[in-house]
């Protein structure tokens, strides 16, 4: 999660569409066909965001999603999983709770939100890329 400051220096609200951590040019290069490009990102929050059940800036939402999107893709630089699936991941993990508490079939309920969404936008392959 990027956290912005105002001019006079206070934190802003978490931003979890920015870049976030920086790559090496190498790496950069190397995984830019598998991150999500600003405006994708963006429509992609803004459509959850319509259906999403619980406080936006409550314990389960887009905070949140921010420090899973920061700390998965710290972890991405390390053992080279897929960024774009990890912001996928991110995004969408809590996206069908019906409350904050304990709520065991919120991770189904995404994984068929996720296929629902990737029918209409995020239109991946099998192997997750874009088509």
């Amino acid at each position: 999660m990027t956290v912005g400051r105002d001019a006079s220096g206070s934190r802003g609200e978490p931003r979890p569409w920015h870049s976030g951590p920086k790559h090496s040019q190498g790496r950069a290069r190397e995984t830019e066909a598998h991150r999500m490009n600003l405006h994708r990102r963006r429509q992609l929050i803004e459509i959850v965001r319509q259906q999403f059940r619980l406080q936006w800036q409550g314990i389960h939402g887009v905070p949140h999603w921010g420090r899973v999107r920061w700390n998965g893709l710290a972890m991405a630089r390390v053992n080279g999983a897929r960024e774009d699936v990890v912001e996928l991941f991110a995004f969408l993990h809590d996206s069908q709770r019906f409350h904050d508490g304990t709520d065991r079939e919120h991770g189904a309920r995404a994984a068929d939100y996720t296929l629902e969404l990737n029918r209409e936008v995020l239109l991946l392959d099998r192997r997750g890329s874009s088509c």
